[in-house]
């Protein structure tokens, strides 16, 4: 019995069978990613004290950030990875910013202790 040829086998991947898996995960990330940075501001402010313009410069990093690090990610996928495994990864490292932005939200240990009344050593930063 003959083995089945390289052209086989590469016609029974990608394509429009993982379409729809590639775009669920483009979805998800570009709605999980527009839901928190379009709150950044506000959460800075509030919760960490910073002042309303340092806010907005870290905002501005995180957007150009999110739209800088897919460029980086395609040539990455192009050379090295493949699509699948950096989509992957992607997924993976946002998936994982995302937990550690929501344990900052909801465990007040790892939050900056509140200012003080008249407190001369607490401020915005």
């Amino acid at each position: 019995m003959e083995a089945p040829s390289e052209a086989h086998y590469l016609s029974k991947t990608g394509g429009w069978i993982t379409f729809p898996f590639i775009i669920a995960t483009s979805v998800g990330l570009t709605l999980t990613f527009t839901g928190w940075q379009s709150n950044l501001i506000v959460y800075l402010i509030e919760e960490f004290e910073v002042e309303s313009i340092n806010a907005a410069q870290i905002s501005n990093l995180v957007n150009g950030a999110g739209s800088l690090i897919p460029v980086v990610a395609a040539i990455i996928a192009d050379s090295f990875l493949g699509c699948f495994s950096t989509i992957w990864i992607s997924s993976i490292i946002s998936l994982l910013g995302t937990i550690f932005l929501a344990l900052t939200a909801t465990l007040d240990s790892l939050r900056p202790k509140p200012c003080e009344v008249d407190s001369t050593s607490c401020g915005p930063t």
